[in-house]
């Protein structure tokens, strides 16, 4: 059996505080259930949670009420799926302090290696299935992402571990409706680190 992972990242506003990479993992008879019912709600209008949560692209032209009524509805609808979700986040502020010399992609690729092994032996305890993995397209990384995965598949310790696809896939979230949802987790994964170290604290409901 194989299941599913769909994957994204997400960033505070100024791209200066936190950043996460997350994914949501379920067998394909959930994925479908799951597809369905979020292309309903959506209106087949391609989810973007950052724009959804701050009144921006697609939905600028909408009432504030609407648009945050509309995401508390698609975290019900992961929330009361039979899916899963991890997120690696990291403190920005902190990675520059004490690696001044270091690109800050350097996060994008240690949050996504921490979310791709640990999701794909969730996969494995959880389902006892193999996994494959779908993440958003981000241009400036697919070729190294993709060069992280294929050193994690070809990790000689990691033989006795998770069947992996032998190459990740990079697709984009306005026509991949499942990456939109690991697009809702990744921010709320970002977000739950930026409420405790960012200069506003919210409790998210």
């Amino acid at each position: 059996m194989i299941v599913s992972v769909f994957g994204d990242d997400s960033a505070d506003e100024t791209r200066q505080r936190v950043f996460a990479v997350a994914g949501v993992i379920a067998e394909e008879k959930e994925w479908e259930r799951l597809e369905g019912v979020w292309v309903e709600r959506t209106g087949g209008i391609p989810f973007h949670a950052t724009d959804c949560d701050s009144d921006q692209g697609n939905y600028k032209d909408r009432p504030h009420k609407d648009n945050k009524e509309l995401y508390k509805d698609l975290v019900q609808i992961l929330v009361n799926s039979k899916a899963y979700g991890f997120g690696a986040c990291l403190d920005l502020a902190g990675f520059r302090e004490f690696y001044p010399d270091l690109s800050q992609d350097m996060c994008y690729y240690k949050a996504f290696w921490e979310t791709v092994r640990t999701l794909a032996h969730f996969a494995k305890d959880r389902f006892h299935a193999g996994v494959k993995f779908i993440f958003d397209s981000r241009t400036e990384s697919n070729y190294n992402a993709g060069m992280i995965y294929n050193t994690i598949t070809n990790d000689s310790a990691n033989n006795a571990g998770p069947e992996m696809f032998d190459e990740i896939t990079f697709a984009s979230h306005v026509k991949q409706t499942r990456i939109q949802a690991g697009d809702l987790y990744a921010r709320e994964v970002m977000k739950h680190l930026d409420n405790m170290i960012g200069p506003v604290q919210r409790t998210r409901k």
